[in-house]
């Protein structure tokens, strides 16, 4: 309903802060909320700097520098990061090739971290990392500089290492069974990184490939399978809690406001981008055949859990699928 979305938008923009840096945490939830509703109305492109998306070669380079100052004050994503690593190691540190394919890239700084393990650990293994992202989320040149990053360090560690990307949104499945074959494979599926109608189908694919791990980090705003309303408030109330976390932790007031611009956006889109439509991955004929809801914990076989108390991060390793 366009109209009244419009008639929302007119009472949020009397009501609320004209910046993100005034008022409460809950306030500047609301006002990227805001923002983010005005993006979707916005038919003509005049608010398109306002989206979560980089757009320009700067917006990627502020994006990326937001995205690693937060990556260095969180012990969430630090610890989320090293659990990812260390089941990769435990599950497959005596391949000779690891193939993960990630379906939330991020700028790929945990595969930085896995490059070493392996250096250090068994030297002359391989890495390769298939990075499945929306067109919508990632620039072209951010890619290629998360690409480039992670080659130079391959490079310096002597590490073999390949990187690809595949456009989720047309990506086709056999292409992907395709380049992985006789890898061990491990694949990195957070919460909320695929359409939930598109889960099936995605895990119907892992059983093909073969992958002996799948990492799923819970991140507690990304909740797909609620209704709209209730998403809605879940990724409102993260986004919330999120700015009362960097006010408590007494941030510098510049990198403070960066991180926020960019996470407060990210978080404000990502009920949006959770809804759009799945891609080559919706279900069709045939995908009953793969896991259905639920399917995936009773097929595993013991499952590895890590929990930390009080941050809010669950993740779970399935092993073995067959």
């Amino acid at each position: 309903d366009a109209y009244g979305a419009r008639e929302i938008l007119a009472r949020l923009n009397h009501r609320l802060p004209a910046a993100p840096a005034a008022g409460t945490p809950l306030l500047r939830s609301a006002f990227y909320f805001k923002e983010a509703l005005s993006v979707a109305l916005d038919t003509t492109g005049a608010h398109a700097s306002s989206a979560a998306v980089a757009s320009t070669p700067v917006d990627v380079l502020l994006k990326l520098g937001a995205y690693k100052a937060f990556s260095e004050l969180s012990p969430v994503l630090q610890f989320a990061h090293f659990t990812c690593v260390q089941a990769v190691l435990d599950e497959l540190g005596g391949a000779g090739c690891i193939h993960v394919l990630d379906f939330d890239i991020g700028v790929g700084e945990q595969w930085a971290s896995l490059m070493q393990e392996l250096a250090q650990r068994r030297p002359g293994a391989a890495l390769k990392v298939t990075a499945l992202v929306l067109p919508s989320t990632h620039h072209p040149l951010e890619l290629q500089l998360i690409h480039e990053n992670l080659a130079n360090f391959a490079a310096e560690l002597g590490v073999p290492f390949q990187f690809v990307v595949f456009n989720l949104d047309s990506v086709d499945p056999t292409e992907l069974l395709a380049i992985a074959g006789g890898d061990a494979i491990a694949v990195h599926l957070p919460v909320g990184s695929v359409h939930a109608a598109a889960v099936p189908s995605v895990l119907h694919l892992v059983r093909r490939l073969g992958a002996k791990l799948v990492i799923s980090v819970d991140r507690s705003g990304d909740r797909g399978e609620l209704p709209f309303a209730a998403h809605l408030l879940q990724a409102f109330q993260s986004c919330a809690f999120l700015l009362e976390s960097l006010d408590a932790v007494g941030t510098e007031p510049d990198v403070a406001s960066k991180i926020e611009r960019f996470l407060g956006r990210v978080r404000a889109g990502a009920h949006k981008q959770l809804r759009r439509g799945a891609g080559r991955f919706t279900p069709e004929e045939g995908a009953g055949e793969g896991l259905p809801r639920g399917e995936a914990r009773r097929i595993a076989g013991p499952a590895l859990a890590a929990r930390r108390a009080g941050v809010g991060v669950g993740m779970e390793m399935l092993k073995e699928l067959p």
